[in-house]
């Protein structure tokens, strides 16, 4: 049965798995504001469905998400800047306070928030073709969707301060190095895996297994701690001149000079 469409979400729950899709394959599945409310409905239905004892979270079309729409993000006021990141914080919470263990299968590029919704998962499996990267310092932002939290959770926080100040591009095999993926498959193959692993999740106990994920994931007041701080941090980030002159460069291909 179809739990919930959404525009740029789509949702199915069989065989008590619930399968969730980033649905913007045009625009390589780039976060948005409309993207980010059914994101909030549907992982918040979850919470009532009974018969859903896993979740997967991929992306639509050759790739997961490349991150963000930059282009939504220019010219905020603080109050805009405010309630974006607050969008943002509510989202990532609605992800992380889920009670049923959460796959993502990564295919193609996964970018920034494309990276922090990721790793808002319990278990990330890529397939060999998967890239990685982290360029918000290219741009002149800082983390968001709880990155501060969860990329340092996972790598370890020298590791962490890496991949977030050099944004270094990483192939399947060089994320699962550093602990970014936890499974690496042959191309087209993460749903496949994804799918063998929830239904293994489906044959266990279901109070169980909620049990243990809850008691192993970051503490949701610690991630709401970090997300507090991503939401005044990042909002600087988003009204100064690094963050025009970073969009700038992006958008005309050229190196950025954040000395102006």
């Amino acid at each position: 049965m179809n739990m919930q469409i959404g525009a740029s979400v789509l949702s199915h729950v069989g065989k008590g798995v619930a399968t969730v899709t980033l649905n913007r394959p045009q625009l390589y599945n780039t976060i948005d504001e409309s993207m980010r409310a059914d994101l909030r409905n549907i992982f918040h239905a979850i919470r009532n469905e009974e018969d859903v004892r896993a979740v997967i979270l991929t992306g639509a079309g050759q790739n997961f998400s490349v991150g963000g729409d930059l282009s939504a993000l220019e010219d905020l006021t603080r109050e805009a800047a405010e309630e974006q990141m607050e969008d943002i914080q509510a989202t990532a919470m609605a992800i992380a306070s889920c009670d049923r263990p959460v796959i993502a299968a990564i295919e193609g590029r996964a970018a920034s928030a494309g990276i922090g919704l990721a790793l808002l998962c319990d278990w990330i499996i890529a397939g060999k073709e998967a890239r990685f990267t982290l360029s918000y310092c290219r741009v002149g932002m800082g983390p968001e969707w709880g990155l501060s939290a969860t990329l340092p959770e996972r790598v370890g926080r020298s590791q962490a301060r890496r991949l977030m100040w050099d944004g270094p591009k990483l192939d399947a095999r060089g994320a699962h190095d550093v602990g970014l993926v936890d499974e690496v498959c042959l191309p087209g193959q993460a749903m496949t895996l994804a799918w063998n692993m929830a239904d293994a999740i489906v044959e266990k106990p279901p109070h169980s297994m909620r049990t243990a994920k809850c008691s192993y994931r970051i503490p949701l007041e610690d991630l709401g701690i970090a997300l507090d701080n991503e939401t005044r941090s990042q909002t600087e980030c988003l009204l100064s001149e690094d963050f025009v002159e970073g969009v700038y460069a992006v958008r005309y291909r050229q190196r950025p000079d954040f000395s102006r």
